[in-house]
């Protein structure tokens, strides 16, 4: 990415730095508000797991998320969306998220949705589903 992107441009999360805490700072003023400007394209990836809470929110999985605790270990979409907007001073953000439940932030914040995944069979249910119906009920 040198060639595209400068490496003080370029900041990578994983593993045990990718914590909610460290994710939010990151994105704010920690580091990426602090550094776009207002006519800078922001690209921002996120790579993880994702599922529904009973209260109609959406979360995303950072390394400390837990599941008995997922309100306040977790990342809400709203959270993610709200810091991004809130943060970085550009209205030139292109975020791809690879994630189950993805779409709810285009739902969030009236983002647009210039590409979304589908299920192969949407009559399957994905281990996520399985999973966090018990959980999160």
């Amino acid at each position: 990415m040198p060639d595209v992107f400068p490496e003080t441009h370029v900041k990578t999360l994983i593993n045990a730095d990718a914590t909610r805490q460290n994710i939010l700072a990151n994105l704010g003023k920690g580091w990426l508000g602090s550094l776009a400007g207002p006519d800078d394209l922001v690209v921002v990836f996120i790579s993880t797991h994702g599922f529904p809470t009973t209260d109609g929110g959406t979360y995303l999985s950072a390394y400390d998320c837990a599941l008995d605790n997922v309100y306040s270990t977790c990342l809400s979409m709203q959270t993610l969306m709200d810091t991004l907007k809130q943060e970085v001073k550009t209205d030139r953000i292109v975020m791809v998220l690879e994630s189950p439940y993805s779409g709810a932030a285009e739902l969030t914040v009236g983002a647009k949705a210039l590409f979304k995944g589908q299920a192969i069979d949407p009559e399957k249910i994905s281990l996520e589903q399985r999973l966090y119906h018990n959980v999160l009920q």
